[in-house]
């Protein structure tokens, strides 16, 4: 796929399309998320791009139904996916420290630690962030809601 950069954003729109007919997703991705899954590398070809469109439309389709938002029309930004391809890093065994994502999504230093090492502090400024929505928090952070909820408890913010 590398010598055909070009056909990513065909693909991605393919991709999408049958994610609406099959799932009654509708979803776009903004350009400058398309930008970068052109520049991305992709080892597993076509069907790691096409895992990839599908995993962060259902992320997207998780946070908006624990959020309480309608079905309208999702656009997927590039924090989301700059957030989803880090944390399949992660769980392929990559060093967490070694490529956090770049300005937006998770910020650096809480990409770095385990919920049990996120301060007092790192949980209020994201909470603040996004207005007290724990579930928007804990997206960022790339945390489960209960998990940022138990360590809110610990640390007495509840």
């Amino acid at each position: 796929m590398e010598d055909r950069r070009d056909d990513i954003p065909n693909l991605v729109e393919d991709f999408l399309h049958r994610l609406k007919t099959e799932q009654q997703y509708d979803a776009k991705f903004t350009s400058d998320a398309l930008a970068y899954l052109q520049q991305a590398d992709w080892p597993g070809q076509i069907r790691e791009l096409e895992a990839t469109v599908k995993a962060v439309v259902a992320r997207e389709v998780a946070a908006r139904s624990m959020d309480g938002m309608g079905s309208s029309r999702m656009v997927i930004s590039l924090e989301a996916v700059k957030a989803y391809l880090f944390q399949r890093r992660i769980g392929f065994g990559a060093s967490v420290a070694a490529s956090p994502p770049a300005s937006g999504g998770m910020s650096a230093s809480a990409g770095r630690k385990r919920p049990s090492d996120l301060t007092e502090a790192e949980l209020r400024a994201v909470l603040e962030k996004h207005q007290g929505n724990k579930t928007r928090a804990a997206h960022e952070l790339g945390i489960a809601l209960n998990t940022l909820k138990d360590r809110m408890k610990k640390l007495g913010l509840v």
